[in-house]
């Protein structure tokens, strides 16, 4: 399967089924993967592959920087990729979504419209969620150049161009991310929280500051923390662990058989 994936052009976004998939009493589960800016289609086939090996077919949906500003544009990526890939031999009953950094303030809307808010068993959120804050973005953009994924040309632009969005839409698009992230579909599926305290780009405390208000609305809350770990970096730095929290959050809620 991981394979597979990597045959793939670079910027599509998949739907993928292996052999062991079909025949897996899994199978009526769909795992939607929705990455972080910047993230590829490739960068999220170890996570797709984490859910293949339990026999639940994936989807991974990448997030390009402007569509963390761009909702109509967001809206428009969500629709049609969640429509491409060959359709699952079992059709998917119900959907688990595992959500990384910035798609909690703008995929993830979009995909609670497009999917049946009671298909929905659970999401998991890793380094997320993250609302739209300029030294959150700059903090990434710094991240990125150190790690050698982005032009420090590029990032300056991109810099100059989030600090005029955010002074125009910042509180707009923070109101909507915190309408999505109390909204009734998520307060009726278990949350799984994911994060660290080495995180620059978003705070655990204020990771942490949700988990709880989740909990006050009712909503059963787990949450695991990394001491050192960088953003999105909680499965390269320790796969074990990553797939411990995951597995376990999935039996408890009887999302997967074993």
């Amino acid at each position: 399967m991981l394979g597979i994936c990597r045959s793939l052009p670079r910027r599509v976004r998949l739907l993928c089924t292996s052999e062991a998939t079909r025949s897996s009493p899994n199978a009526s589960t769909l795992v939607i993967l929705s990455g972080w800016a910047s993230s590829k289609a490739k960068t999220l086939t170890k996570y797709a592959q984490m859910y293949e090996e339990m026999g639940m077919p994936t989807k991974c949906i990448p997030l390009t920087i402007p569509e963390l500003w761009l909702r109509p544009l967001s809206k428009k990526t969500v629709n049609t990729k969640m429509e491409e890939g060959p359709r699952p031999p079992t059709p998917p009953t119900q959907y688990l979504l595992h959500v990384f950094s910035g798609s909690s303030a703008s995929h993830l809307s979009h995909i609670l419209d497009k999917n049946s808010g009671s298909m929905l068993k659970g999401i998991i959120f890793d380094s997320s969620p993250v609302g739209y804050s300029l030294q959150a973005g700059l903090s990434a953009i710094e991240m990125l150049k150190r790690q050698g994924k982005m032009n420090p040309i590029a990032g300056m632009a991109i810099g100059m161009t989030g600090k005029v969005m955010n002074a125009l839409l910042s509180d707009y698009m923070n109101r909507l991310a915190r309408e999505t992230w109390l909204c009734e579909q998520l307060r009726r599926v278990p949350h799984l929280y994911l994060y660290s305290k080495g995180d620059e780009v978003v705070g655990s405390d204020f990771i942490e500051e949700w988990a709880e208000r989740q909990r006050e609305r009712g909503v059963s809350v787990e949450a695991h923390c990394w001491q050192e770990s960088a953003h999105v970096r909680l499965y390269q730095d320790d796969p074990e662990k990553y797939r411990k929290q995951v597995t376990d959050f999935l039996v408890k809620n009887r999302l997967i058989e074993t």
